[in-house]
């Protein structure tokens, strides 16, 4: 792999993970496992089965998280966004994201171009 080849793979990789940053800071639910009036925990706890199962909520019974694994998934996702945050600090985020818009955008016309023959 030469050197013009590795810049692209990690520039694409930098905007895979601007994207997925933002899209994980976007959620709601995200947000809310931190904040004590919406967290998961405290309102799923009497709901927990034998099996340590808890239904995300009443009317989704086939929608269920293990109770007991929710801290640590919380603790590993919010590492995973504090370290993709320190990745793209100093501005890199913007400049990842204006990078994928505009590889998405010469994609489409691209792909409009090739459609219209």
């Amino acid at each position: 792999m030469d050197k013009v080849d590795a810049r692209r793979r990690l520039e694409l990789l930098e905007e895979t993970l601007a994207e997925l940053l933002v899209w994980v800071r976007q959620q709601e639910i995200y947000d809310d496992q931190f904040d004590e009036e919406t967290a998961w925990l405290p309102r799923l706890e009497p709901l927990v089965r034998p099996d340590g199962l808890a239904p995300l909520a009443p009317s989704y019974e086939d929608q269920c998280i293990r109770l007991a694994d929710l801290p640590s998934e919380l603790h590993s996702v919010s590492q995973m966004v504090q370290r993709a945050e320190g990745l793209l600090a100093g501005g890199r985020l913007d400049a990842a994201l204006d990078r994928a818009r505009s590889r998405r955008r010469l994609t489409q016309r691209r792909s409009a171009q090739s459609s219209d023959g």
